[in-house]
């Protein structure tokens, strides 16, 4: 599919912690490739590389999968959307039950980009855009 080849180019590493960019994991689910094209589209902007990881449905929450992925992140930060399409961004040096923000469905394409902005800018120490929708 569309997705599959977008996925593909801008996927930098199979492995994750061998480069340094923000980690994506999700659980695969109806409408995550829409909902995630956007969230990357917010993380290009601020230009910061990244890669998406499925993990398995077994996973917990949102925010138990984005602490995992900000560990397995040279940069310290990972993204995690769980099998509801819950979203959450978590910096490895927050404790594991706190990630730094949280965005819940429904949710529009402005604030999913916004949310991956976030996270790029996290990395870049830039402001967060917080008078924006998240």
């Amino acid at each position: 599919t569309g997705f599959e080849f977008w996925q593909r180019s801008r996927m930098i590493n199979t492995q994750a912690g061998t480069r340094p960019l923000i980690e994506i994991f999700y659980i695969q689910l109806s409408g995550a490739e829409r909902s995630l094209k956007k969230l990357s589209e917010g993380i290009e902007e601020e230009g910061v590389p990244y890669q998406f990881v499925v993990v398995s449905k077994q996973a917990e929450n949102a925010t138990q999968i984005a602490c995992q992925a900000a560990h397995a992140s040279l940069l310290e930060v990972g993204i995690g959307m769980d099998g509801q399409g819950n979203l959450a961004l978590h910096y490895r040096k927050l404790p594991d039950h706190e990630p730094l923000f949280q965005l819940l469905p429904p949710y529009s394409n402005e604030e999913l980009r916004c949310f991956g902005s976030h996270a790029a800018r996290l990395i870049k120490g830039l402001p967060f855009r917080l008078n924006e929708e998240i």
